[in-house]
């Protein structure tokens, strides 16, 4: 095996430990915990590498996923209060 394979290895055994970790974390089954992973995986590889050991690095991608869920929750708001607001021309009790 040459070292290229060695550590293509290396890296599908990580991934898929931190694909594990995610299913136990978020309790999702695993296509959804891949594809939370697919999603996350670059910015946190690029901040961090493969430093962090699996379960270090599964929390970081659901951190990241619940912040942005929550903008994108907070951007919904906003969006919905526009929608009301232009709706009842900016007033809000009518």
């Amino acid at each position: 095996m040459t070292q290229s394979e060695s550590q293509r290895t290396m890296s599908e055994i990580y991934m898929k430990a931190v694909i594990k970790q995610l299913q136990q974390i978020k309790g999702l089954d695993e296509p959804k915990a891949t594809q939370l992973f697919e999603k996350y995986y670059h910015p946190v590889y690029k901040n961090c590498g493969m430093e962090p050991n699996a379960e270090e690095f599964a929390e970081k991608i659901q951190k990241i996923d619940e912040i942005a869920n929550r903008i994108d929750t907070g951007v919904n708001s906003e969006t919905s209060a526009l929608k009301v607001s232009s709706m009842t021309g900016g007033n809000w009790l009518s």
